[in-house]
C-alpha cells in the first residue's frame, strides 16, 4: 500500500470531519454521533493504522507512537467522546501531522561511499 495515497485518503477524511464539525452546533463530538462521520473516523483509523506499520518497519519509533494515538482516537470500534473545541483542536494537529509526515523525508540519508572505477585510475 502507497504510504502517500494513505496519508492523503487521512487529510481528505479529516478535513471533512474538520469541516462539518467546524459548522456544527453540536458541542459533543464522538464518532457515534452518525451520519459519514464513523465511515471518516474509520479511513482516518485504517490509515493511521498502516503508516504505524510503515513507521514501524522503518524505525521511525516517534512516527509511530504518534499514528499509534491518532489510531486510538479515531478508533471507531472504542469511541471516546470530546467537547467540540477540543475534538477541533486534535483534529487539525493530526491533520499537521500527516501532512508534516507526507512532507518529511522518510528514509534515513547515511553518507554512502561513492563507487570508484578502477580503470579510470
Amino acid at each position: 500500500m502507497n504510504p502517500k495515497a494513505v496519508k492523503l485518503v487521512s487529510i481528505s477524511a479529516l478535513l471533512l470531519m474538520f469541516g462539518r464539525w467546524f459548522a456544527a452546533k453540536d458541542l459533543t463530538w464522538s464518532v457515534e454521533s452518525g451520519g459519514y462521520m464513523e465511515v471518516y473516523s474509520l479511513a482516518v483509523c485504517l490509515g493511521a493504522v498502516v503508516l504505524v506499520a510503515t513507521t514501524a518497519y522503518g524505525r521511525k519509533y516517534f512516527w509511530a507512537a504518534g499514528f499509534t494515538a491518532i489510531a486510538v482516537l479515531f478508533n471507531p470500534f472504542a469511541p471516546f467522546t470530546l467537547s467540540r473545541i477540543t475534538f477541533l483542536v486534535l483534529d487539525a494537529v493530526c491533520i499537521a501531522a500527516f501532512i508534516l509526515s507526507l512532507v518529511l523525508p522518510w528514509t534515513n540519508h547515511e553518507s554512502k561511499p561513492a563507487l570508484v572505477d578502477v580503470a579510470d585510475q
